[in-house]
Protein backbone atom coordinates (compact mmCIF):
# COMPACT_ATOMS: atom_id res chain seq x y z
CA UNK A 1 0.00 0.00 0.00
CA UNK A 2 2.87 2.39 0.58
CA UNK A 3 4.24 1.96 -2.28
CA UNK A 4 1.37 2.10 -4.42
CA UNK A 5 1.15 5.60 -2.51
CA UNK A 6 4.43 6.95 -3.10
CA UNK A 7 3.93 5.40 -6.81
CA UNK A 8 0.90 7.65 -7.37
CA UNK A 9 2.76 10.74 -6.55
CA UNK A 10 5.82 10.42 -8.73
CA UNK A 11 3.04 9.07 -12.15
CA UNK A 12 1.13 12.44 -10.55
CA UNK A 13 4.45 14.26 -11.30
CA UNK A 14 5.08 13.62 -14.75
CA UNK A 15 1.18 13.41 -15.85
CA UNK A 16 0.43 17.05 -16.22
CA UNK A 17 1.44 19.16 -19.56
CA UNK A 18 5.02 20.31 -19.55
CA UNK A 19 5.68 23.77 -18.07
CA UNK A 20 8.05 24.99 -16.01
CA UNK A 21 8.76 22.45 -13.00
CA UNK A 22 10.24 23.51 -9.58
CA UNK A 23 12.22 21.16 -6.85
CA UNK A 24 9.43 20.89 -3.82
CA UNK A 25 10.12 18.97 -0.33
CA UNK A 26 7.38 16.99 0.29
CA UNK A 27 6.50 15.01 3.82
CA UNK A 28 4.43 11.79 3.64
CA UNK A 29 1.93 10.99 6.27
CA UNK A 30 3.98 7.22 6.62
CA UNK A 31 7.14 6.39 7.07
CA UNK A 32 8.71 4.52 4.11
CA UNK A 33 11.75 2.69 4.09
CA UNK A 34 14.63 3.29 1.91
CA UNK A 35 14.10 -0.12 -0.18
CA UNK A 36 10.72 1.05 -1.11
CA UNK A 37 12.15 3.82 -3.02
CA UNK A 38 14.85 2.23 -4.32
CA UNK A 39 13.08 1.57 -7.52
CA UNK A 40 11.90 5.51 -8.28
CA UNK A 41 15.80 6.61 -7.26
CA UNK A 42 15.71 8.29 -10.64
CA UNK A 43 12.80 10.24 -10.18
CA UNK A 44 12.58 10.81 -6.25
CA UNK A 45 15.38 12.03 -3.98
CA UNK A 46 14.75 10.62 -0.22
CA UNK A 47 15.69 13.19 2.18
CA UNK A 48 14.87 10.77 4.86
CA UNK A 49 12.07 8.30 5.77
CA UNK A 50 9.21 10.60 5.55
CA UNK A 51 10.52 13.14 3.04
CA UNK A 52 11.18 13.28 -0.49
CA UNK A 53 12.42 15.90 -3.25
CA UNK A 54 10.14 15.59 -6.01
CA UNK A 55 10.19 18.09 -9.70
CA UNK A 56 6.74 19.67 -9.98
CA UNK A 57 4.87 22.41 -12.08
CA UNK A 58 3.53 24.83 -9.64
CA UNK A 59 0.19 23.30 -10.94
CA UNK A 60 0.87 19.63 -9.58
CA UNK A 61 1.88 21.21 -6.47
CA UNK A 62 -1.08 23.04 -5.66
CA UNK A 63 -2.84 19.72 -6.19
CA UNK A 64 -0.78 17.73 -4.20
CA UNK A 65 -1.33 20.00 -1.61
CA UNK A 66 -5.13 18.98 -1.27
CA UNK A 67 -3.86 15.18 -1.18
CA UNK A 68 -4.55 13.45 2.33
CA UNK A 69 -1.28 11.55 2.16
CA UNK A 70 0.79 14.49 2.12
CA UNK A 71 1.34 16.40 5.32
CA UNK A 72 3.84 18.83 4.21
CA UNK A 73 4.56 20.78 0.40
CA UNK A 74 6.55 23.20 -0.26
CA UNK A 75 9.83 24.36 -2.97
CA UNK A 76 13.00 23.43 -2.44
CA UNK A 77 14.30 26.62 -1.86
CA UNK A 78 18.32 27.30 -2.32
CA UNK A 79 20.21 29.15 0.86
CA UNK A 80 23.35 31.95 -0.19
CA UNK A 81 26.19 32.43 1.52
CA UNK A 82 26.22 34.58 4.27
CA UNK A 83 27.10 38.08 3.32
CA UNK A 84 30.37 38.68 5.37
CA UNK A 85 32.94 41.23 3.25
CA UNK A 86 36.07 40.08 2.82
CA UNK A 87 37.26 43.58 3.94
CA UNK A 88 35.29 43.88 7.77
CA UNK A 89 38.33 44.60 9.76
CA UNK A 90 38.87 42.00 13.02
CA UNK A 91 38.63 44.97 15.05
CA UNK A 92 35.80 46.66 13.53
CA UNK A 93 33.58 45.04 16.75
CA UNK A 94 30.89 48.12 15.95
CA UNK A 95 29.58 45.81 12.91
CA UNK A 96 29.41 42.43 14.36
CA UNK A 97 31.63 42.17 17.27
CA UNK A 98 31.35 40.57 20.66
CA UNK A 99 32.44 41.65 23.86
CA UNK A 100 34.66 39.59 26.43
CA UNK A 101 31.56 38.07 28.47
CA UNK A 102 30.56 37.67 24.95
CA UNK A 103 27.57 40.21 24.59
CA UNK A 104 26.38 41.02 21.15
CA UNK A 105 27.12 45.04 21.61
CA UNK A 106 26.91 45.61 17.55
CA UNK A 107 24.73 47.28 14.75
CA UNK A 108 24.02 43.86 13.88
CA UNK A 109 25.31 44.27 10.21
CA UNK A 110 25.91 40.61 8.98
CA UNK A 111 22.32 39.87 8.84
CA UNK A 112 21.12 43.24 7.76
CA UNK A 113 24.10 42.40 4.89
CA UNK A 114 22.08 39.62 4.05
CA UNK A 115 19.19 41.94 3.08
CA UNK A 116 21.03 44.89 1.05
CA UNK A 117 24.36 46.21 1.37
CA UNK A 118 23.60 49.57 0.13
CA UNK A 119 22.88 51.23 -3.27
CA UNK A 120 24.22 53.77 -5.13
CA UNK A 121 20.73 55.14 -5.73
CA UNK A 122 20.88 56.33 -1.67
CA UNK A 123 23.09 59.95 -1.44
CA UNK A 124 24.36 60.64 1.87
CA UNK A 125 25.54 63.96 2.43
CA UNK A 126 28.91 64.16 4.99
CA UNK A 127 28.42 67.33 6.37
CA UNK A 128 32.24 67.31 7.77
CA UNK A 129 35.75 68.39 7.24
CA UNK A 130 36.07 66.91 3.58
CA UNK A 131 36.97 63.61 2.58
CA UNK A 132 40.07 61.98 1.25
CA UNK A 133 39.20 62.01 -2.43
CA UNK A 134 41.80 60.13 -3.78
CA UNK A 135 41.11 57.06 -0.71
CA UNK A 136 40.85 53.77 -2.40
CA UNK A 137 38.36 52.67 -0.17
CA UNK A 138 36.06 55.64 -0.74
CA UNK A 139 36.21 56.68 -4.50
CA UNK A 140 34.13 54.17 -5.67
CA UNK A 141 31.19 55.14 -3.69
CA UNK A 142 31.35 59.06 -3.96
CA UNK A 143 28.14 60.82 -5.59
CA UNK A 144 28.76 61.73 -8.73
CA UNK A 145 27.65 65.52 -10.12
CA UNK A 146 27.31 63.82 -13.86
CA UNK A 147 26.79 67.26 -15.68
CA UNK A 148 29.52 68.81 -13.95
CA UNK A 149 31.70 65.86 -14.57
CA UNK A 150 30.90 65.90 -17.96
CA UNK A 151 31.23 69.44 -18.44
CA UNK A 152 33.18 72.04 -19.30
CA UNK A 153 36.07 73.17 -16.52
CA UNK A 154 35.21 76.87 -14.63
CA UNK A 155 31.71 76.65 -16.29
CA UNK A 156 28.71 76.15 -14.08
CA UNK A 157 27.19 73.48 -16.12
CA UNK A 158 24.06 72.55 -13.97
CA UNK A 159 23.07 76.28 -13.13
CA UNK A 160 23.54 74.96 -9.31
CA UNK A 161 25.55 78.51 -8.17
CA UNK A 162 28.63 76.07 -8.06
CA UNK A 163 31.18 75.90 -10.57
CA UNK A 164 32.99 72.11 -11.34
CA UNK A 165 31.25 70.55 -7.73
CA UNK A 166 31.53 66.91 -9.09
CA UNK A 167 31.69 65.21 -5.86
CA UNK A 168 30.52 67.98 -3.50
CA UNK A 169 32.06 71.17 -2.72
CA UNK A 170 34.01 73.04 -0.03
CA UNK A 171 31.95 75.61 1.91
CA UNK A 172 34.42 76.74 3.76
CA UNK A 173 37.02 77.86 1.04
CA UNK A 174 34.83 77.95 -1.58
CA UNK A 175 36.68 75.89 -3.76
CA UNK A 176 35.26 72.54 -5.71
CA UNK A 177 37.54 70.01 -4.41
CA UNK A 178 36.55 69.33 -0.75
CA UNK A 179 39.54 67.82 0.36
CA UNK A 180 39.99 66.75 3.95
CA UNK A 181 42.83 68.69 5.91
CA UNK A 182 42.02 66.86 9.28
CA UNK A 183 40.71 63.74 9.16
CA UNK A 184 37.50 63.88 10.96
CA UNK A 185 35.27 63.38 7.88
CA UNK A 186 37.51 61.02 5.84
CA UNK A 187 36.77 58.99 9.06
CA UNK A 188 32.85 59.30 9.13
CA UNK A 189 32.79 58.86 5.55
CA UNK A 190 34.28 55.22 5.83
CA UNK A 191 31.58 54.54 8.83
CA UNK A 192 28.75 55.54 6.21
CA UNK A 193 30.11 53.43 3.20
CA UNK A 194 33.70 52.47 2.77
CA UNK A 195 33.47 50.34 -0.13
CA UNK A 196 32.39 46.35 0.65
CA UNK A 197 33.80 43.33 -0.44
CA UNK A 198 36.97 44.71 -2.21
CA UNK A 199 40.19 43.52 0.03
CA UNK A 200 40.85 46.99 1.18
CA UNK A 201 41.13 47.72 4.71
CA UNK A 202 37.75 47.88 6.11
CA UNK A 203 33.72 48.06 5.25
CA UNK A 204 31.45 50.64 5.76
CA UNK A 205 27.47 50.11 6.62
CA UNK A 206 26.62 50.56 3.46
CA UNK A 207 29.11 48.84 0.98
CA UNK A 208 27.81 50.75 -1.59
CA UNK A 209 26.04 54.23 -1.64
CA UNK A 210 26.36 57.57 -3.34
CA UNK A 211 28.61 59.68 -0.78
CA UNK A 212 28.40 63.54 -1.26
CA UNK A 213 31.10 65.40 0.52
CA UNK A 214 30.08 68.26 1.69
CA UNK A 215 33.37 70.54 3.47
CA UNK A 216 32.35 73.16 5.99
CA UNK A 217 35.75 73.58 8.00
CA UNK A 218 38.17 75.81 7.99
CA UNK A 219 41.16 75.64 10.84
CA UNK A 220 39.14 77.82 13.41
CA UNK A 221 36.08 75.83 13.04
CA UNK A 222 33.00 75.62 10.68
CA UNK A 223 30.73 79.41 10.53
CA UNK A 224 27.12 78.58 11.05
CA UNK A 225 26.38 80.17 7.43
CA UNK A 226 28.39 77.51 5.42
CA UNK A 227 26.34 74.67 7.39
CA UNK A 228 23.12 76.27 6.23
CA UNK A 229 24.66 76.79 2.55
CA UNK A 230 25.98 73.04 2.53
CA UNK A 231 22.82 71.69 4.29
CA UNK A 232 20.77 73.59 1.54
CA UNK A 233 23.13 72.56 -1.28
CA UNK A 234 22.62 68.35 -0.03
CA UNK A 235 19.00 69.23 -0.70
CA UNK A 236 19.08 70.90 -3.75
CA UNK A 237 20.93 68.37 -5.22
CA UNK A 238 19.30 65.26 -3.83
CA UNK A 239 20.48 63.98 -0.56
CA UNK A 240 18.19 61.66 1.47
CA UNK A 241 20.35 61.56 4.13
CA UNK A 242 22.80 63.95 6.11
CA UNK A 243 25.46 63.22 8.72
CA UNK A 244 26.21 66.21 10.98
CA UNK A 245 29.16 64.79 13.25
CA UNK A 246 29.76 68.49 14.59
CA UNK A 247 28.19 71.01 16.68
CA UNK A 248 28.26 73.68 19.46
CA UNK A 249 26.41 74.74 22.67
CA UNK A 250 23.49 76.51 22.61
CA UNK A 251 20.39 77.87 24.44
CA UNK A 252 19.51 75.38 27.42
CA UNK A 253 15.92 75.62 28.28
CA UNK A 254 14.33 79.23 29.20
CA UNK A 255 16.97 80.95 27.26
CA UNK A 256 16.03 84.56 26.30
CA UNK A 257 14.35 85.27 22.73
CA UNK A 258 17.96 86.82 21.28
CA UNK A 259 19.90 83.74 22.36
CA UNK A 260 17.19 82.03 20.35
CA UNK A 261 17.18 84.02 17.44
CA UNK A 262 20.89 82.97 17.26
CA UNK A 263 20.00 79.43 16.35
CA UNK A 264 16.92 80.33 14.09
CA UNK A 265 18.63 80.29 11.06
CA UNK A 266 20.19 76.79 10.87
CA UNK A 267 17.15 75.49 12.56
CA UNK A 268 15.26 76.76 9.58
CA UNK A 269 17.53 75.03 7.31
CA UNK A 270 17.29 71.88 9.17
CA UNK A 271 13.60 72.16 8.66
CA UNK A 272 13.55 73.14 4.95
CA UNK A 273 15.22 69.92 4.88
CA UNK A 274 13.02 68.08 6.95
CA UNK A 275 10.44 69.55 4.88
CA UNK A 276 12.12 67.72 1.38
CA UNK A 277 12.09 64.21 2.80
CA UNK A 278 15.81 64.42 4.37
CA UNK A 279 16.74 62.88 7.36
CA UNK A 280 19.40 64.59 9.36
CA UNK A 281 21.74 62.18 11.83
CA UNK A 282 23.94 64.40 13.89
CA UNK A 283 25.74 63.47 16.78
CA UNK A 284 24.34 64.52 20.53
CA UNK A 285 28.32 65.26 21.70
CA UNK A 286 31.12 64.35 23.88
CA UNK A 287 31.13 66.67 26.82
CA UNK A 288 29.58 63.67 29.08
CA UNK A 289 26.41 65.93 29.74
CA UNK A 290 22.51 65.73 30.23
CA UNK A 291 21.81 67.17 26.83
CA UNK A 292 18.02 68.04 28.10
CA UNK A 293 19.67 70.14 30.60
CA UNK A 294 22.50 71.17 28.88
CA UNK A 295 22.01 70.69 25.23
CA UNK A 296 24.12 70.72 22.20
CA UNK A 297 22.94 71.82 18.62
CA UNK A 298 21.79 70.92 15.89
CA UNK A 299 21.48 67.39 17.68
CA UNK A 300 19.38 68.59 20.18
CA UNK A 301 16.79 70.92 18.28
CA UNK A 302 13.09 69.24 18.56
CA UNK A 303 12.82 68.73 14.60
CA UNK A 304 10.87 65.26 13.57
CA UNK A 305 13.77 65.00 10.97
CA UNK A 306 16.73 64.61 13.22
CA UNK A 307 18.03 62.06 15.11
CA UNK A 308 20.54 62.92 17.82
CA UNK A 309 22.91 59.74 18.40
CA UNK A 310 24.72 59.10 21.51
CA UNK A 311 28.28 56.92 21.59
CA UNK A 312 28.08 53.31 23.44
CA UNK A 313 30.86 51.23 24.32
CA UNK A 314 31.39 47.68 24.06
CA UNK A 315 30.29 47.12 27.68
CA UNK A 316 26.78 48.24 25.91
CA UNK A 317 27.00 51.52 28.46
CA UNK A 318 26.89 54.94 27.62
CA UNK A 319 30.46 56.12 26.47
CA UNK A 320 32.33 58.08 29.19
CA UNK A 321 32.45 61.15 27.20
CA UNK A 322 29.01 60.85 25.75
CA UNK A 323 25.85 63.03 26.14
CA UNK A 324 22.61 61.62 26.82
CA UNK A 325 19.30 62.92 27.54
CA UNK A 326 15.50 60.80 27.51
CA UNK A 327 14.08 63.42 25.33
CA UNK A 328 16.83 65.34 23.41
CA UNK A 329 18.66 61.81 22.39
CA UNK A 330 17.16 59.19 20.48
CA UNK A 331 19.36 56.73 19.96
CA UNK A 332 22.95 55.43 20.59
CA UNK A 333 25.72 53.66 18.26
CA UNK A 334 28.98 52.34 18.77
CA UNK A 335 31.39 55.40 19.14
CA UNK A 336 34.48 53.56 20.91
CA UNK A 337 37.74 52.44 19.09
CA UNK A 338 35.96 52.56 16.03
CA UNK A 339 38.15 52.00 12.81
CA UNK A 340 37.41 53.57 9.62
CA UNK A 341 39.40 55.15 6.49
CA UNK A 342 41.79 57.90 7.44
CA UNK A 343 43.83 60.41 5.27
CA UNK A 344 46.17 58.71 2.83
CA UNK A 345 44.95 55.21 2.53
CA UNK A 346 44.61 53.85 4.93
CA UNK A 347 42.21 53.43 7.89
CA UNK A 348 42.62 54.80 11.93
CA UNK A 349 40.63 54.10 15.26
CA UNK A 350 38.76 57.14 16.93
CA UNK A 351 36.32 57.71 19.32
CA UNK A 352 33.53 60.34 19.99
CA UNK A 353 29.81 60.70 18.77
CA UNK A 354 31.31 61.72 15.58
CA UNK A 355 32.03 57.97 15.09
CA UNK A 356 28.43 56.81 16.60
CA UNK A 357 26.12 59.05 14.17
CA UNK A 358 27.47 58.15 10.69
CA UNK A 359 26.35 54.31 11.92
CA UNK A 360 22.72 55.31 12.11
CA UNK A 361 23.53 57.18 8.93
CA UNK A 362 24.41 54.93 7.14
CA UNK A 363 21.59 52.31 8.65
CA UNK A 364 19.23 54.77 7.30
CA UNK A 365 21.11 54.62 3.98
CA UNK A 366 20.05 50.41 4.22
CA UNK A 367 16.82 51.30 4.96
CA UNK A 368 16.17 53.81 2.24
CA UNK A 369 18.00 51.08 -0.10
CA UNK A 370 14.92 48.37 0.24
CA UNK A 371 12.51 51.22 0.92
CA UNK A 372 12.40 54.93 -1.07
CA UNK A 373 9.40 55.78 -0.09
CA UNK A 374 10.34 55.93 3.86
CA UNK A 375 10.37 59.71 5.56
CA UNK A 376 12.43 61.03 7.75
CA UNK A 377 9.87 60.18 10.86
CA UNK A 378 9.87 56.55 9.60
CA UNK A 379 13.25 56.01 9.64
CA UNK A 380 13.33 57.26 13.25
CA UNK A 381 10.45 55.84 14.40
CA UNK A 382 12.15 52.64 12.92
CA UNK A 383 15.30 52.93 14.53
CA UNK A 384 13.68 53.78 18.07
CA UNK A 385 10.98 51.28 18.00
CA UNK A 386 13.55 48.32 16.89
CA UNK A 387 16.41 49.24 19.22
CA UNK A 388 18.40 46.79 21.66
CA UNK A 389 17.49 48.04 24.80
CA UNK A 390 19.86 47.88 27.88
CA UNK A 391 18.79 48.16 31.59
CA UNK A 392 22.04 50.42 31.75
CA UNK A 393 20.42 52.69 28.87
CA UNK A 394 17.57 52.84 30.73
CA UNK A 395 16.92 56.90 30.74
CA UNK A 396 19.83 57.45 28.89
CA UNK A 397 17.93 57.99 25.82
CA UNK A 398 14.56 58.00 24.19
CA UNK A 399 14.87 53.98 22.66
CA UNK A 400 16.88 53.28 25.87
CA UNK A 401 19.41 51.24 23.80
CA UNK A 402 21.49 50.84 20.77
CA UNK A 403 20.56 50.77 16.98
CA UNK A 404 19.71 47.52 15.31
CA UNK A 405 20.42 47.60 11.56
CA UNK A 406 19.01 44.19 11.14
CA UNK A 407 15.63 44.91 12.89
CA UNK A 408 15.34 48.76 11.54
CA UNK A 409 15.62 47.04 7.87
CA UNK A 410 12.66 44.34 8.70
CA UNK A 411 10.80 47.24 10.46
CA UNK A 412 11.26 49.32 7.01
CA UNK A 413 10.18 46.38 4.84
CA UNK A 414 6.53 46.34 6.35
Amino acid sequence: MRLFILLSIILFSFSSQASERFEYLIKLNKNYSKGHLQAFASNVEVVREDVIVLSLTQQEANKLKTDSRVTHISRNRLMQVLKTPNDLAPDQWAMDGRNKSGEAININALLAWDITTGTKDVVVAVIDTGADMTHPDLVDNFWVNVKERDGQPGVDDDNNGYIDDINGYHFGTNQATPTDTFGHGTHVAGTVGAKGNNNLDVVGVNWDVSLMILNIFEKAGARTSDSIRAIDYAVANGAQVINASWGGPGPAKGASKEELEEHRLLYEAIERAGKKGVVFVAAAGNDAANSDINPLYPAAYDLDNIISVGSVSNLGKVSLFSNYGKISVDVMAPGVGIRSTSMGGGSEILLGTSMASPHVAGIAGLMLAVNPTLTPSDIKNNLISTCNQRSALNGKCVCNGFVDAYASLKASMK
